[in-house]
């Protein structure tokens, strides 16, 4: 297996573990809105296309930042993209034979 395809293997795992921290109510944001790509031979992306997804910021902001009716509530999903970052890069970092720091 080259690289190449190693590092596209590591990216799908590391989307899928991603996927997982992710709120879940209609699917949309899972299974169409968050994507991957492998930016050169040594990064990758993984991201919420806000195009698919346009309410993600609602989903992953403390809802004091937003107007009413969301302003004074707790967000039940709050922080969930800075989990699933870390679930995705420590899955690359177990795939690729890498550490994290």
């Amino acid at each position: 297996m080259t690289d190449a395809e190693k590092l596209k293997r590591a990216l799908l795992w590391a989307l899928a573990s991603a996927k997982r921290k992710s709120p879940y109510k209609t699917g949309n944001l899972r299974h169409f809105g968050m994507r991957s790509s492998v930016t050169n031979a040594k990064e990758v992306d993984i991201y919420v296309d806000t195009a698919v997804a346009p309410y993600m910021k609602y989903t992953n902001e403390p809802w004091n930042s937003f107007g009413a009716p969301l302003r004074g509530k707790q967000n039940p999903n709050e922080g969930w993209w800075e989990k699933a970052a870390e679930a995705a890069a420590r899955t690359l970092a177990q795939y690729l034979g890498g550490t994290l720091q």
